[in-house]
């Protein structure tokens, strides 16, 4: 009687992997370049979440709605800044949470079709003379 050997699993190398659908359509997709890594999980109509990090240290998390454009946006910088950003596209609405980008204070910020409608941060105060 042969003795049954058990296999030792394989592990999979590859710089990235694409998985599709019975379909064609791209579902799943995970790439490790040098300076990005990637990981994409896409949607039915279009939409994906998409994890990825850039070699300046920042890593983030992007949900894109059906038109391919980022719908909620979660990060945190290389100097550990976190940060949230909320688009509405079709009314041109964006709310931002944490840092910006060059400057380490926090505020809440509402934006409407690119200008500022509301900010948690203080305006500057004025200087008087004694």
């Amino acid at each position: 009687m042969k003795s049954r050997r058990t296999r030792k699993p394989k592990d999979i190398v590859a710089r990235s992997i694409t998985l599709k659908d019975s379909k064609g359509r791209t579902r799943i997709y995970m790439s490790a370049d040098d300076d990005y890594t990637v990981i994409a999980l896409y949607g039915k109509n279009g939409q994906s979440v998409q994890i990825a990090n850039a070699p300046d240290g920042w890593l983030g998390m992007d949900i894109h709605d059906d038109t391919g454009k980022v719908a909620i946006g979660l990060s945190i910088r290389a100097d550990g800044n976190p940060g949230l950003g909320v688009m509405d596209h079709r009314h041109g609405m964006m709310c931002l949470i944490g840092a910006q980008e060059g400057c380490p204070a926090h505020e809440i910020s509402v934006f409407q079709h690119g200008k500022i409608h509301w900010t948690s941060q203080k305006p500057p105060r004025k200087r008087t003379r004694r």
